[in-house]
């Protein structure tokens, strides 16, 4: 059984549709499937969902993970303004949320491409490099990279 594509929004739905296939197939037991009830990481256990400090902040979607990205270097140093990209969320996106590429953090983990596609491409270079650095990319890699997200980018710009 394979499922690809999907977001948090539809992940319950998801799960139960693949766990009543595998049913189907006999490749599971009957169950019901557990998703209903299942806390998202980051949601933490009981009442306190979102640390009290993220609260009505555009960070308040890390949850009780914000202490994680706070400790991260380059909290202070933005990226996109648009879309409040800093440094730190880029290396959290490398080492909690598998971001792999800078198309990866720039449209995936963050939606400055969506937002602000001139901003994104000007942020480019330095989401490379620190996902080089967090993944010991060489700077071969980052050239394919930034060239691969240009292009990207490119297809969402409006023509002058």
């Amino acid at each position: 059984v394979t499922i690809t594509g999907g977001k948090w929004t539809t992940y319950r739905r998801m799960a139960q549709d693949v766990i009543n296939t595998a049913i189907q197939h006999n490749l599971l037991s009957q169950a019901p499937c557990r998703t209903e009830s299942l806390a998202l990481h980051g949601a933490g256990a009981g009442a306190q969902r979102i640390a009290p400090e993220a609260v009505g902040t555009p960070d308040s979607y890390y949850g009780t993970d914000l202490p994680a990205l706070q400790a991260l270097p380059g909290l202070d140093h933005v990226l996109v303004k648009s879309s409040g990209l800093t440094q730190a969320h880029v290396r959290y996106a490398a080492r909690y949320e598998l971001a792999r590429t800078t198309e990866d953090v720039l449209a995936r983990r963050n939606r400055a491409l969506f937002l602000d596609s001139q901003a994104a491409l000007l942020a480019a270079p330095e989401v490379t490099r620190i996902l080089a650095e967090e993944a010991g990319h060489d700077e071969a890699w980052q050239r394919r990279t930034l060239e691969d997200f240009q292009r990207v980018a490119a297809t969402y710009r409006l023509n002058d």
